[in-house]
């Protein structure tokens, strides 16, 4: 994916020369003639960089670079200052707002090419870094979570197995509230595993897809008062088409938990070929022509328009649910 600069500079001879220049080298490009333009156009949609005129026709650099770090979605976007002023002051003063560089006209091509790339490379690390103290910090928090609440809630699920056994001594009400306690402990246990692989997305991945399907299921049968019957054959795929599917099956099971009131459940994933995944209940379905965009349909859509798989949904009110997802290596 090609970078986009935001050129704010109203001069069209420099425009012209930068657009040249950094379009050679595959930038795409947009121009704002004036400050407030500029500020409209980073903040409508964010660049990944912004070459910024000291000199404009209605607000000067300085306050633009000001007002741009005071808006968190822009705050670390680079920002390169343009000016034919080398005095040491001025450039000190764009430093002290938030510039990343400053370029100093006349421009040489070679020379803004290479420290355009320095700073988007700089930027692109920065985030790297950024992702992963989240994926270090989610690991640690699985951990932890891993090891207490896993421990406390083996131990509550023991001493209810224990009792149960000991059912002559006890009374039927007694009985059936350590049944209750015993089916909730084995129920947080699958949710707590559901739980540590959203917190840890490369267990998802290094998981077997057989496996993982019958994991999320089984979360789901805890939740779902009904039927759930589950065909799964088959092997590893490439990760994000595994995630995708993951996806389309967590938020189409989440979809039966809260709204279906359905009795039945049928869900088949194999590979004969190509992925297909089926995924029909009994519930009390909706109607097509009034529900678009809700009922986690959108996003299951989005999983699958990004990964190029084919994606259909058939619902009747009154006649559940059925939904299919398809993908061709």
């Amino acid at each position: 994916m090609a970078y986009e600069i935001l050129i704010i500079e109203n001069n069209d001879e420099d425009i012209c020369f930068l657009d040249k220049v950094l379009a050679s080298a595959g930038y795409k490009i947009r121009v704002a003639r004036d400050g407030n333009q500029g500020i409209r156009s980073a903040l409508d949609t964010p660049p990944d960089l912004i070459l910024l005129d000291v000199m404009l026709p209605d607000i000067d650099g300085f306050a633009i670079c000001k007002e741009i770090r005071a808006h968190q979605r822009l705050a670390m976007i680079p920002v390169i200052f343009m000016s034919a002023d080398v005095a040491i002051d001025i450039r000190a003063r764009a430093f002290e707002e938030g510039a990343f560089d400053y370029f100093v006209k006349p421009y040489n091509g070679k020379e803004i090419l290479i420290r355009i790339d320095r700073q988007l490379e700089c930027i692109a690390l920065h985030k790297k870094n950024q992702e992963n103290n989240r994926i270090s910090e989610r690991s640690h928090i699985a951990s932890e979570l891993h090891d207490s609440v896993n421990q406390t809630l083996f131990v509550i699920g023991i001493i209810a197995q224990s009792l149960v056994m000991e059912a002559d001594k006890l009374s039927p009400d007694i009985m059936a509230e350590l049944t209750k306690l015993h089916t909730l402990s084995q129920s947080a246990l699958v949710e707590m595993k559901t739980l540590l692989n959203e917190l840890r997305p490369s267990q998802i991945i290094t998981t077997p897809m057989a496996k993982l399907i019958n994991q999320l299921v089984d979360a789901y049968r805890l939740r779902i008062d009904a039927e759930i019957s589950l065909l799964v054959d088959v092997l590893d795929v490439q990760e994000d088409i595994k995630l995708a599917f993951y996806r389309i099956i967590q938020e189409a099971l989440n979809n039966i938990a809260k709204y279906a009131d359905a009795t039945s459940v049928i869900i088949t994933f194999v590979n004969g070929g190509h992925l297909h995944l089926t995924i029909q209940d009994n519930g009390c379905g909706f109607d097509m022509n009034t529900v678009k965009q809700g009922k986690g349909l959108s996003t299951m859509k989005e999983h699958a328009t990004q990964h190029n798989i084919m994606f259909h949904v058939d619902s009747h009110i009154g006649g559940g649910t059925r939904i299919s997802a398809s993908w061709r290596p």
